[in-house]
């Protein structure tokens, strides 16, 4: 009986912690030798994009508040049209271009400044015909590109024929070049802004924010990182269900909080990444 428990407890321990230590090792190596097949084979991609698409969502629809106030009042009268109808496709569309195995491994070689690595691969896709983006700018007819398209779809009140598109356009083109950079170009010539244009805008602006604070942060005193990386940079550690587990991280040991939740999950008859999770 003692053996059986033995070999019970042996057989859990490389299960729930040789096996998943191995996977994790084997994804580490694979990200760091750029091999491209191993990454797909260890991180299963639609569960990340799913455990991700909340902070997505949130960086999206601030990146669109902050683009639509600074065209003025009048953006009222579009913003919340131009969130309802783009925001979702934005969303899944940006996730849908960063999370595929190669710019994984793009990201992963360039993780001191993953972010403005993230926002050139966006530009990059944004900006090829044919591109996971492509499908938010119309079918090439005319009327069916930007915000315009939406509103096109709302008649005007009391029974007019003309859409609200058609009505202020120009009104908005008129009124959308102060405090945002791009606005007027975004607006301007009576054509309501396209998406894409918006997309560029909000890339641009977080930009800006992150040099300025990035230059605040130069003239600060910088507090030790406390070494390298170690158990005290461990900060939660869980079993999600008999098959899942998790793992909070921290850059600095001293941190109280997690920076990062990873979940591996046995899928496939293997261990793969299936969820993360950013700290708040």
């Amino acid at each position: 009986m003692k053996r059986i428990i033995g070999l019970l407890i042996v057989a859990a321990l490389g299960f729930y912690v040789a096996w998943p230590a191995w996977s994790g090792y084997q994804l580490k190596g694979a990200l760091d030798r750029k091999d491209v097949a191993t990454v797909a084979r260890k991180i299963d991609f639609p569960s990340v994009r799913q455990s991700l698409e909340p902070v997505v969502t949130r960086e999206v629809a601030s990146g669109m508040d902050s683009y639509l106030g600074g065209l003025g009042p009048l953006a009222g009268m579009f913003g919340p049209m131009l969130k309802k109808e783009y925001g979702p496709k934005v969303v899944e569309a940006t996730l849908a271009t960063l999370l595929t195995p190669e710019n994984v491994v793009k990201l992963y070689a360039e993780k001191d400044d993953a972010r403005a690595a993230a926002e050139r691969i966006v530009m990059e896709e944004l900006n090829r015909p044919g591109g996971v983006f492509s499908g938010l700018f119309g079918g090439g007819k005319s009327g069916d590109s930007g915000v315009g398209n939406v509103l096109d779809k709302m008649k005007v009140p009391g029974g007019f024929s003309e859409s609200l598109g058609g009505k202020l356009g120009g009104i908005l083109g008129n009124a959308g070049g102060g405090g945002t950079p791009g606005g007027g170009a975004a607006l301007g010539g009576g054509q309501m802004p396209d998406i894409k244009a918006v997309i560029t805008a909000m890339i641009e602006q977080a930009r800006a924010k992150r040099a300025a604070k990035m230059s605040t942060e130069a003239t600060a005193p910088k507090a030790g990182s406390g070494g390298g990386f170690g158990v005290s940079n461990i900060k939660k550690f869980g079993f999600n269900g008999p098959l899942a587990m998790e793992v909070g991280v921290a850059a600095s040991g001293a941190s109280p909080k997690p920076d990062l939740v990873a979940e591996l999950a046995f899928k496939g008859a293997d261990w793969k990444l299936t969820r993360l999770v950013p700290g708040q």
